[in-house]
């Protein structure tokens, strides 16, 4: 998910599902404003299949929209940040609507994992 991915929805919801200390990892990676270290890759195609079309920027909006939306309930401590108007700006440029995006993949995970569980 640090190196940007067009899939940055679904891996956050698949680390929330599995990471114990998936509310501390996302804080840490909103309060530092969600950085994404893109590798190197040999060719244009190849970064472009990894991690989409988008910049770095881009990317970056993708995991904060994810990550906040997947923090329920609402800790505290992201009212504040959410009123900051840098992330205010990241977050009405979210062009792929990945709240949406993240929200809709979990309850679709919640809802096969009720059947498998019951």
């Amino acid at each position: 998910m640090d190196s940007g991915s067009w899939v940055s929805p679904q891996l956050a919801v698949v680390a929330r599902a599995l990471d114990s200390d998936f509310a501390v990892n996302a804080r840490t990676r909103i309060l530092s404003g969600c950085p994404i270290t893109t590798p190197h890759f040999n060719s244009a195609v190849d970064r472009h299949s990894a991690t989409g079309p988008e910049g770095t920027l881009e990317r970056s909006v993708k995991m904060l929209s994810s990550l906040v939306a997947l923090l329920e309930p609402q800790p505290p401590w992201l009212a504040e940040v959410l009123r900051q108007s840098n992330v205010q700006s990241a977050l009405s440029s979210d062009r792929d609507n990945e709240t949406s995006i993240a929200t809709g993949w979990a309850t679709r995970l919640a809802s096969v994992h009720s059947k498998f569980t019951r």
